[in-house]
């Protein structure tokens, strides 16, 4: 974390010193700009690769993380019991399919060129800050209801990092856009979303789990369902460098 904070930071001031602020502002593509300020031609070529090669790297990671995330929670009954299935290669389908469903229909329905698409990913930006701050938010909570737990001495900073990182995260989503319209359509898509969300989680665990939607799980119940997760994961792992290991 530290070292990418160094490097966006220096890569940051580096484009200050070809490519104007105003510049940078007003361009939807100010990465570009700087790359061809740069190095020229060769330089939008290169950075065009990159943007390409990034996409695609993220969507290669997102794709099946988020269909793993779905399938382990299925597996705890957390999400309907058709995400926990996988084929012989270990892929979680039903959730692969959805994510690759709802990319192929922003593509088809030519949403990817619009500017609500931008509104969208800032909405969901959002959505991973305010999942951060809740993080931060738990690990304060946990301190306090579990002080003698085993931790990282290192990081016994009271919860400075946690109240630094929760102001960091606030900031971010008050100035997640330069124009106000702009920003207030991104919280109405960001609040109407969330709410939805809300409300299905809701349903689900009190009608679906049957439990109390704001009863606390004991940590040595987390630590234990943790350590089997893990043992799991190992086993998977071994079994699959075995598997190689035959094929090869």
């Amino acid at each position: 974390m530290g070292s990418s904070l160094v490097l966006q930071s220096i890569l940051g001031v580096g484009m200050t010193q070809y490519v104007k602020l105003s510049q940078l502002a007003g361009s939807d593509t100010p990465h570009m700009i700087f790359a061809t300020n740069l190095l020229g031609h060769a330089g939008s070529i290169w950075m065009g690769l990159v943007t390409v090669l990034a996409g695609i790297s993220t969507l290669n990671t997102i794709l099946p993380s988020t269909s793993k995330i779905m399938q382990g929670m299925a597996e705890e009954g957390m999400y309907p019991k058709i995400f926990a299935k996988t084929n012989r290669h270990g892929v979680a389908l039903a959730g692969m399919c959805l994510m690759c469903g709802v990319v192929a229909m922003i593509l088809i329905t030519g949403y990817a060129n619009s500017s609500g698409l931008s509104n969208m990913i800032l909405a969901a930006s959002c959505f991973w800050l305010v999942s951060y701050a809740l993080t931060h938010l738990n690990v304060m909570v946990l301190r306090k209801r579990y002080p003698e737990a085993p931790r990282n001495e290192k990081l016994r900073l009271a919860n400075i990092p946690q109240i630094i990182g929760i102001m960091g995260i606030i900031y971010m989503i008050w100035n997640i856009s330069s124009d106000m319209e702009s920003r207030l359509m991104i919280y109405k898509l960001f609040f109407i979303i969330f709410a939805l969300l809300v409300i299905f989680v809701f349903c689900w665990v009190k009608f679906v789990m049957k439990t109390k939607p704001f009863k606390a799980v004991p940590i040595e119940e987390v630590s234990e369902e943790a350590s089997k997760w893990r043992k799991e994961a190992e086993r998977q792992e071994y079994v699959y460098q075995e598997g190689q290991t035959v094929l090869l």
